[in-house]
């Protein structure tokens, strides 16, 4: 019997010094999104900040715009490459979820100098 708890010990002092291993929890990355807003975060990554350069301050602006639920998008800062490749369904998705949840009738978006001029996905919105 004493090896039964040997055996017991010792595997209750490797849970509290390992955790439960690797096979008993997962990754804190791999953990799905589960509310819209970690999906529509999540989304920002995997769809458009993995596949174009620069794309890291319009991702930071559209975050930080999500998370305030504020009537004034500003991507003035951003850079221009990025802003015009930001995908049409991604914007589109961030902008129904800021106005569903706050109570701004009115969204303002201000883009980077440059874009005013050009067909983008801010034409929808009569931007420009």
């Amino acid at each position: 019997m004493s090896g039964w708890r040997d055996y017991l010990w010792i595997t209750w002092w490797r849970s509290l010094w390992d955790g439960d291993g690797p096979r008993g929890r997962a990754h804190p990355a791999a953990r799905l999104p589960r509310t819209p807003k970690e999906r529509l975060q999540h989304r920002l990554v995997d769809d458009y900040a993995r596949h174009v350069a620069g794309a890291d301050g319009v991702v930071r602006t559209l975050r930080r715009w999500i998370d305030g639920l504020g009537g004034h998008l500003d991507l003035s800062r951003c850079e221009r490459a990025a802003v015009r490749q930001l995908p049409k369904e991604l914007i589109d998705d961030c902008i129904s979820y800021v106005t569903q949840r706050s109570r701004h009738e009115q969204l303002r978006i201000t883009l980077p100098d440059g874009l005013n001029q050009q067909v983008g996905w801010w034409s929808d919105y009569g931007l420009g």
